[in-house]
């Protein structure tokens, strides 16, 4: 009587649901297998990373067991754990194979907590409501004769001296696993280039020169095949329309580097400082951020959707 090749096991596909340190569930599925004629270790692996499916259930294969039973026989196994940053819509075919350099998601952070700036000019959306409407109130022994220095901060002989203020500041971290070999080839140039500019065309949530590349960070060990990296980024937004005493329509990219000039002028009997030209300066470079294999204009999805536990 001849026996099969390759025996699948009655209790293969079974599975099961873990929780972990973060209070998320975590699938475990398992694929085993009787096969035959293999005459050592090296061939039933080859077997086996070449006949059990790269992804199951919409999760990724994590672990490969083989165990020899003598006579040419062995047990394999074959782990599938769902990463949580696999969805079924994001999964390539059942039989595909890693290519090219592009990478896997993996985590994201974020901070928000402020920066802070220096500013010249008083800020006319006053939310107290408090000032006349210019962002700014005027008070002297005798009402109604202070200046108008159309907003001008601290103003100390010719010097406007301007103040620190808290700024809105959004800095983010993406991790992404890459294969190896790609990354130390070609891929670190394209990294490297990026470095220190700004996105030239809508990316992520952000519109065009919003985002500027910090740099990334990662290390390619000895044997492996893959390497994490982790990218850094911080956002700040463009604006439109804005005003600076009374000059108004000014645009200015998220990055750009906004100066003004100011004028003597006597106001009401007495010599002030006032805005009297505005200069709004591009100081980095635009680059393609779609070089960075790492997506597009929406964020990798890294969580597990619900439907995947049926909830």
């Amino acid at each position: 009587m001849a026996y099969p090749k390759v025996i699948e096991l009655f209790d293969s596909g079974s599975g099961g649901l873990t929780t972990n340190d973060k209070g998320g569930l975590e699938r475990e599925v398992t694929l085993r297998w009787l096969v035959s004629q293999k005459a050592g270790y090296l061939e039933a692996e080859q077997w086996a990373t070449e006949n059990s499916p790269l992804y199951q259930y919409g999760h990724k294969r994590s672990r490969i067991d083989i165990r020899g039973l003598g006579n040419y026989w062995w047990e394999i196994s074959a782990q599938y754990v769902n990463l949580a940053i696999n969805s079924d819509e994001e999964q390539p075919d059942q039989n595909s194979q890693d290519d090219g350099g592009d990478g896997v998601s993996g985590s994201i952070s974020f901070d928000t907590t402020s920066g802070t700036g220096h500013i010249t000019q008083a800020n006319k959306k006053n939310v107290a409501g408090l000032t006349d409407g210019t962002g700014q109130s005027k008070y002297a022994v005798a009402p109604g004769t202070a200046p108008d220095v159309e907003g001008a901060i601290d103003i100390e002989g010719d010097q406007v001296r301007g103040v620190d203020v808290t700024i809105p500041a959004f800095t983010f971290s993406e991790t992404w696993t890459f294969p190896s070999e790609s990354v130390v080839k070609r891929y670190l140039a394209d990294v490297y280039d990026l470095t220190g500019k700004i996105n030239n065309a809508s990316w992520r949530m952000f519109e065009k020169g919003e985002v500027l590349f910090l740099g990334a960070r990662g290390q390619v060990d000895r044997g492996a095949s893959k390497c994490q990296i982790t990218f850094s980024f911080s956002a700040s937004p463009n604006k439109k329309n804005l005003e600076v005493g009374a000059i108004s329509g000014i645009n200015k990219g998220g990055w750009d580097y906004m100066t003004v000039t100011y004028e003597t002028a006597a106001v009401a009997e007495s010599i002030v400082k006032r805005p009297k030209f505005v200069y709004v300066n591009s100081v980095y470079e635009g680059g393609d951020f779609t070089k960075l294999n790492i997506g597009g204009t929406t964020f990798p999805q890294v969580w597990q959707p619900k439907k995947d536990f049926g909830k």
